[in-house]
């Protein structure tokens, strides 16, 4: 993934739990992402997927687990 598919990423987090992205957000799950090897359409999922079946704020663990 690259910084536009994480600032993509957080907006649809934001969407379900207005958190607040900054600069060090994106680069955390920037780096998360790339350990982790995420493609945009997986985390996506596991986004969507998270929120539908959890009420626990999202961390990139979550992500990377799901997928």
């Amino acid at each position: 993934m690259n910084r536009e598919d994480v600032i993509n990423l957080l907006s649809i987090a934001m969407a379900y739990d207005n958190r607040n992205t900054g600069e060090a957000t994106i680069e955390a799950w920037l780096a998360a992402a790339a350990q982790g090897r995420w493609s945009f359409a997986e985390a996506r999922e596991a986004v969507i997927d998270h929120y539908t079946r959890s009420t626990e704020f999202l961390m990139p663990g979550h992500v990377t687990q799901w997928i």
